[in-house]
C-alpha cells in the first residue's frame, strides 16, 4: 500500500518525504489509517456526513482547542488555517471558554469546549453530569461521540507528531555522525 506523503501528521511534524519514509514507512497501514481518520472526522465537505448537526467549523473548533490544550502550536496553526473564515472560533479555540471570547460564545460552544478540556487535560475527571451538560446545550448522543472522537484524535495526532519530531532529531544526528 502506498501512502501519499506528506499526510497531516507528517505536516505537523515537518517531515519531508524522505524523513517520513525513514521514520514511518515501515507501517504504511498505520499512516493510511491515521489520515483516513482525519479525513472522516474533519473532511473538506460534510454534505454526506452520517452525523448531521455537528458542522465542520465546530469540529475544527474542537480540533484547534485540543491542539491548544496539548500546547502544540503547529497543530493550532493547522486548524486555525482551516477555520480562517471563522476568526471568532479561532479566538475561542486559543483563548478558551472562560475568556472574553468565551463569554460571547454560544452555550453550545462553551459546553463543547469545557468537555474538550476535560477529555484532553483531565479525562478521568469526566462524569455523566458533564455529558448531561452537553445534552442540555443541545447535542445528541451521536454529536457527543463525534465531538469526543475529534478531541481524542487530535490528542493522538499531536502525540504522534511530537514523537516524530523527537525521532527526526535523532535521525538527523545519526546522518551527520
Amino acid at each position: 500500500m502506498t501512502v501519499a506523503s506528506p499526510d497531516v501528521i507528517d505536516e505537523l511534524a515537518a517531515l519531508d518525504a524522505e524523513q517520513s519514509a525513514a521514520l514511518r514507512g515501515h507501517r504504511p497501514d498505520v499512516i493510511a489509517t491515521a489520515q483516513a481518520s482525519y479525513d472522516a472526522l474533519l473532511p473538506a465537505d460534510l454534505s454526506a456526513d452520517p452525523v448531521p448537526g455537528l458542522d465542520l467549523p465546530t469540529r475544527l473548533l474542537i480540533a484547534a482547542r485540543a491542539a491548544q490544550l496539548e500546547q502544540f502550536p503547529t497543530a493550532v496553526a493547522h486548524y486555525a488555517a482551516r477555520l480562517a473564515d471563522h476568526p471568532e472560533l479561532v479566538t475561542l479555540a486559543v483563548d478558551g471558554p472562560n475568556s472574553l471570547a468565551g463569554r460571547d460564545a454560544s452555550r453550545r460552544h462553551r459546553a463543547i469546549l469545557r468537555q474538550v478540556e476535560l477529555l484532553v487535560i483531565r479525562p478521568a475527571a469526566t462524569t455523566s453530569s458533564d455529558l448531561g451538560a452537553l445534552g442540555a446545550a443541545g447535542l445528541d448522543e451521536a454529536q457527543i461521540v463525534v465531538a469526543s472522537q475529534v478531541a481524542a484524535f487530535v490528542s493522538f495526532q499531536v502525540r504522534v507528531a511530537h514523537g516524530l519530531i523527537v525521532l527526526k532529531s535523532t535521525l538527523s544526528t545519526e546522518v551527520s555522525a
